[in-house]
């Protein structure tokens, strides 16, 4: 049953995220026609911003870099953020 369930997660994977994608843009959009306004984030500056957070993360956790290391290896699947 977990094989199944793990295989049929990978299959499912893009649609998800191309999913979500596509409901946070709409989201955005009517909370835009709303009037609310939306702070844009210069994501890749805070990622560089928050280097020296990630490096004593790994040094003092057992297992930071790995977690580091999953995150990222996430991030380059997802989409762009706004």
């Amino acid at each position: 049953m977990r094989t199944v369930l793990e295989e049929v997660a990978v299959e499912m994977e893009d649609f998800v995220l191309e999913e979500g994608q596509r409901l946070d843009d709409e989201t955005l959009i009517k909370m835009r026609d709303e009037g609310m306004e939306v702070n844009e984030v210069d994501f890749e500056a805070f990622v560089e911003a928050s280097e020296t957070i990630y490096s004593k993360f790994a040094d003092e956790v057992d297992g930071g870099q790995e977690m580091i290391d999953a995150v990222a290896a996430l991030r380059s699947k997802q989409a762009p953020l706004y």
